[in-house]
């Protein structure tokens, strides 16, 4: 068995944990392990991902949410306007904001990969309606990131 196959082992066995503190600690070794994955294993990794986004625990979420910006770095272009904008779609309508906060963050990041006009498209009124959000913090964080979101935004729709 060579290295990436025990991490990867180690890596889902943390994600599939009882207790979310293992499920914590894997958020952080994805964008670790999906560059060096065969392609069924990058689609493996991707779908366990999606569903930290979505796990019950809210410090899970949170998790992910920090650490979705390193993961899409690693992702394929494809595969980051599908798989990764629909996990960043769930962490901005969740219902605790201090996942909120952490996905203004992920604007900044996703950003900067993505292209232009998809940019524009995606993550502009995802900026919008965060500077709008009922939470004081995440409309702090907003104000906290402004020139990340603007530099990743760009000139022409800022």
């Amino acid at each position: 068995m060579n290295v990436l196959n025990v991490f990867v082992f180690n890596m889902q066995r943390l994600a599939a944990g009882e207790w979310f503190t293992a499920r914590v600690s894997s958020c952080g070794l994805f964008h670790i392990a999906y560059p060096s994955a065969p392609e069924a294993l990058k689609t493996e990794l991707r779908a366990l991902y999606g569903q930290l986004c979505q796990d019950d625990m809210p410090m899970v979420r949170r998790s992910a949410a920090t650490n979705l910006g390193k993961f899409a770095a690693t992702v394929e272009a494809p595969h980051l306007k599908v798989d990764i904008m629909s996990m960043f779609d769930d962490l901005t309508q969740d219902d605790q904001d201090s996942v909120r906060l952490l996905a203004v963050e992920g604007c900044a990041a996703l950003g900067k990969l993505l292209e232009p006009q998809d940019c524009v498209a995606h993550i502009l009124p995802v900026i919008v309606k965060f500077s709008q959000d009922k939470s004081w913090r995440v409309r702090y964080m907003v104000a906290n990131q402004l020139y990340e979101l603007c530099e990743a935004v760009g000139p022409e729709p800022t």
